[in-house]
């Protein structure tokens, strides 16, 4: 979708620790699979990104701390790193145009009750039985809004915007999410 999008795009490189990508048509588009044994390097040279998109992965990291480092070692001077995260706040008042904000009040409430379990299951929920992986062989580190902040400063990125979106109305299969 980014290449059909946006002619002017060069090359997509898309990549998972598990092999679901659809055939891809383009040939300026490749899917290359993230292999434990190759602990999950980046497959693009150094300083070669100028945009790198990370959704929901952050929470399914064995290591952030590498991975941040290694989209770092990837970006060009002056890149743009895009997250989308499963996460909540404890500050920022959730804000998007469809949101179901009794649902998200609710799940915030659990979410400080239960110390996270609700956010594992709700993934659980979305990858298993919604997304149809027949298990779950990927940890779930799930973080604030304000620690994963914390965490992106920690490795030398400038935060340009944060958004805590909540729970978008008809997405019941996700936690709620932050940008």
């Amino acid at each position: 979708a980014l290449r059909q999008n946006n002619p002017a795009i060069e090359k997509v490189i898309g990549t998972d620790i598990i092999d679901i990508h659809q055939t891809l048509d383009d040939p300026r588009v490749r899917f290359c699979l993230q292999r434990k044994e190759d602990n999950y390097r980046i497959p693009v040279e150094d300083g070669e990104a100028d945009f790198v998109i990370l959704n929901d992965v952050l929470h399914h990291s064995e290591d952030v701390e590498t991975l941040l480092k290694d989209v770092y070692r990837i970006l060009k001077p002056n890149g743009k790193v895009i997250i989308v995260e499963d996460t909540f706040s404890d500050i920022l008042s959730p804000s998007f145009p469809t949101l179901n904000r009794p649902l998200t009040e609710r799940f915030l409430e659990l979410s400080k009750e239960q110390k996270m379990s609700i956010f594992s299951f709700i993934d659980w929920f979305g990858n298993i039985l919604v997304g149809g992986l027949e298990n779950m062989p990927i940890p779930c580190n799930f973080k604030s809004m304000e620690e994963w902040e914390t965490v992106f400063r920690r490795h030398g990125f400038n935060l340009d915007y944060s958004q805590f979106i909540g729970f978008i109305a008809g997405v019941f299969h996700k936690p709620s999410t932050g940008l």
